[in-house]
């Protein structure tokens, strides 16, 4: 099947004004990181180089974003099916990118150990290097796919078409909508900040439960997300902002990949598999699985977290302070 041809030049920012609409802005979008998405479909087929499989799963995960940040602008009824074949395509590359972090991590946690023990995860590698290439070769026949190839051709039509891209803005009883970028951009940012702001009556607990933590980390993500589409119309700070940004993300990021990987290798000396056994009564072992190392590893996720949890107080001090709600107000004010 023959797949769709690469851009002659992959664009650096997607060419928003601040007097554009916000369906055009979506489009424009939309346009960018579809293009990332080609553009770096050809090295995730091929495998060599990991990135390439990142780079395109972030243009997928950047462009489910922007249903979410421009959605009541969107023109759902021919847009649905391209959200929901993103959707698809996002949990393809996530699940071999998600197996490709965890070794990642494994692997830094394996050059720190001395020379006779940088076997000691060989059994674990070997059920995750199973893992990974059943993962890949279920991507790879889903970027084989009619579905994919029919996805791609829509998405790239729709992009043309500008009836998809125009939204009503004004209604039945003559009231104006907000709908250029000047007007709106500065309620969403505030929206998405308030967001990440209400959970600190939660976070600032004592024993805070992990599943709030997440859900802070999806809320900060949503927050950067709409400062990168933005970044063109916003002041300068902005980019102050996405720094923070990243900063409690990655925190936040390292303590649910701890939380990820101790319930795989719990999983791994139960069953002796990668996750839990499909069939528990037939692969469970009558002895335990005896891999020290991994015990060991597993000792280590969970001092990790401890850690992380213990240093989080000090990464979300900044979000409690007045500089954050005065960043926030210089970002849009150029707006």
């Amino acid at each position: 099947m023959e797949h769709e041809p690469l851009p002659e030049e992959l664009p650096t920012h997607p060419g928003l004004s601040a007097d554009d609409t916000m369906a055009e802005a979506a489009r424009k979008i939309f346009e960018y990181h579809f293009q990332h998405m080609l553009y770096h479909e050809p090295g995730t087929r091929e495998g060599k180089d990991i990135d390439e499989l990142h780079n395109m799963r972030v243009a997928t995960r950047r462009m489910r974003a922007a249903f979410r940040v421009f959605g009541d602008h969107l023109n759902m009824e021919y847009l649905k099916s391209i959200l929901k074949d993103l959707r698809r395509t996002g949990r393809k590359l996530g699940t071999v990118r998600d197996l490709d972090v965890f070794w990642e991590k494994t692997q830094r946690y394996l050059n720190t150990l001395p020379t006779e023990q940088q076997n000691d995860l060989a059994p674990l590698q070997e059920v995750w290097a199973g893992e990974r290439e059943e993962a890949r070769e279920e991507l790879l026949a889903y970027l084989d796919g009619d579905g994919y190839a029919q996805f791609k051709e829509r998405f790239a039509k729709i992009l043309q078409t500008d009836e998809v891209w125009s939204h009503t803005t004004i209604t039945s009883k003559g009231k104006a909508i907000p709908h250029y970028l000047r007007h709106v951009v500065p309620i969403i940012i505030y929206k998405c900040m308030a967001n990440v702001l209400a959970y600190d009556e939660w976070v600032t607990k004592p024993n805070t439960p992990l599943k709030q933590l997440h859900q802070l980390r999806i809320e900060g993500k949503q927050l950067r997300y709409a400062l990168e589409f933005f970044e063109e119309v916003l002041s300068p700070q902005a980019g102050d902002m996405i720094q923070q940004m990243k900063k409690l993300q990655d925190h936040l990021g390292d303590m649910q990949d701890a939380v990820v990987a101790s319930e795989l290798l719990r999983d791994f000396l139960t069953w002796g598999t990668w996750g839990r056994a499909k069939d528990q009564k037939k692969t469970k072992s009558q002895e335990p699985i005896l891999a020290p190392g991994v015990a060991t590893y597993l000792a280590d996720r969970q001092v990790s977290l401890y850690q992380q949890l213990r240093t989080f107080f000090e990464v979300w001090a900044y979000f409690q302070s007045v500089k954050f709600k005065q960043l926030g107000a210089a970002v849009i004010e150029t707006l």
